[in-house]
């Protein structure tokens, strides 16, 4: 008797075991769809740009280039930090990856902040390498101080990737929470400049946007240049711009963040104007390419703001020749 009852209960079981499993009409488990993995960052091909940041493996690294933000001394700037250095392992041994060193050298005493270990991520707006803060102690760098180095991997549609600048943020700096930006290269990357001709541009911007109500979020967009070497005028635009408020969730951007701008190219380097719908301000930049070579890259910074409390942007962008 024991047997049949336990031979009867192995059948209900197994019958509704196949009713969950979509025998008999059961309900069918919802299908999670895999997760995509960010792209991995973008590599330099180190035969055909042996002069690329990456590619430069040992030795130190004297970077240059536009930057806006605000300075240690409180006033905004677009030379933020005096100094801009990559430290390459054997520069310094204790380090086994790179070390950015960014050196302000105003003020009563010099100030150095150190950041190492960069992580992979993504932000919600593309691929990004976040460093650690460093401290300068007795026995060499050891892990401490405040805030992070972040460099942005541009990798839109446009132009792939970024071989001679390096787009990046320091947030916060140590006076009131400020971000500062900035668009460097090497300095031994300073190109020869045509005197005759036009070239194009394209590529991307990261930044911030703080709205009327004082409110910070992150950005992102398209960029393009044309630079019309004759002349020594350049010109441009940004548009499809993407935004995450501070906890890093997609939101929509205002319409009316895309902007225009037009400078003048004086050697490598150029300044000029921007504005859009409701802001207008500055812009500046250099370009860049193997030393001595022509130049294929640009690296640019903006800063708009409304006289009439609309808000205010600031950020950089990167652009590689069409």
């Amino acid at each position: 008797m024991l047997r049949k009852r336990s031979f009867f209960v192995l059948a209900a079981m197994m019958a509704i075991s196949a009713c969950a499993s979509g025998g008999g009409g059961g309900v069918t488990p919802p299908v999670v769809p895999p997760v995509t993995p960010p792209p991995p960052p973008y590599a330099s091909n180190c035969t055909t740009t042996p002069g690329a940041i990456s590619c430069v493996k040992t030795g130190t690294l004297q970077m240059d280039g536009p930057q806006i933000g605000l300075r240690f001394d409180s006033t905004v700037s677009t030379y933020t930090f005096d100094n801009f250095q990559i430290y390459r392992k054997d520069a310094l041994p204790q380090i086994a990856q790179e070390t950015w060193v960014l050196g302000f050298l105003g003020g009563a005493s010099v100030i150095y902040k150190y950041y190492a270990d960069f992580e992979s991520k993504n932000d919600g707006l593309g691929p990004v390498r976040v460093g650690k803060s460093y401290i300068n102690d007795i026995g060499g760098l050891k892990p401490g101080g405040t805030g992070a180095l972040t460099l942005f991997d541009i990798t839109n549609v446009l132009q792939g990737g970024l071989d001679y600048v390096q787009l990046g943020e320091v947030a916060p700096n140590p006076v009131n929470g400020a971000y500062t930006f900035f668009a460097v290269g090497r300095t031994a990357a300073t190109p020869v400049m045509p005197n005759t001709g036009s070239a194009r541009y394209d590529g991307g911007t990261r930044g911030i946007y703080v709205d009327g109500a004082n409110t910070t979020f992150s950005t992102a967009s398209d960029v393009t240049m044309t630079a019309n070497f004759g002349t020594g005028a350049v010109n441009g635009s940004t548009s499809n711009f993407k935004m995450v408020n501070a906890a890093g969730s997609a939101v929509t951007a205002p319409a009316g963040l895309a902007f225009t701008f037009n400078g003048n190219i004086a050697g490598a380097k150029f300044t000029g104007t921007a504005s859009n719908a409701g802001m207008t301000g500055n812009v500046s930049g250099a370009f860049y390419g193997e030393p001595n070579g022509a130049p294929v890259e640009a690296g640019l910074s903006y800063n708009l703001g409304s006289a009439t409390g609309g808000g205010s942007m600031m950020g950089v962008g990167g652009l590689k020749k069409n």
